[in-house]
């Protein structure tokens, strides 16, 4: 089982084009005590990242430049062919259509 400091350990990789954002989530994780924390501002390095890393959770935006979320999405299901890709989408996106998508996107979670 599980204690508190193994979850702080968690490998958490943040990818969104808005290094604000990136401040924002990266300050109140270290604020919550996790200590493993990896980000990018570049959608494509995220696949990368991920098959170097393998996180335990993935924070992902969805519009980016270059690739947005789902192309990152398919990227990382192509690495986790035989498990499920731990991603929670963080979006502003308001349309149903493309939340909906999100979700069946073998996502953990999308907030907005």
């Amino acid at each position: 089982m599980l204690d508190k400091n193994d979850i702080l350990k968690a490998k958490i990789l943040i990818v969104d084009d808005e290094s604000s954002n990136i401040i924002v989530l990266e300050t109140a994780l270290r604020q919550a005590k996790y200590t493993s924390i990896t980000s990018t501002t570049d959608s494509r390095e995220a696949a990368l990242l991920y098959q170097k890393l393998r996180p335990d959770l993935v924070l992902l935006d969805l519009r980016m430049p270059n690739l947005d979320g789902f192309e990152v999405i398919e990227q990382i299901k192509h690495i986790e062919t035989d498990s499920y890709a731990p991603i929670l989408v963080l979006t502003a996106e308001s349309d149903p259509t493309v939340r909906l998508k999100a979700l069946q996107s073998r996502c953990l979670r999308l907030s907005v």
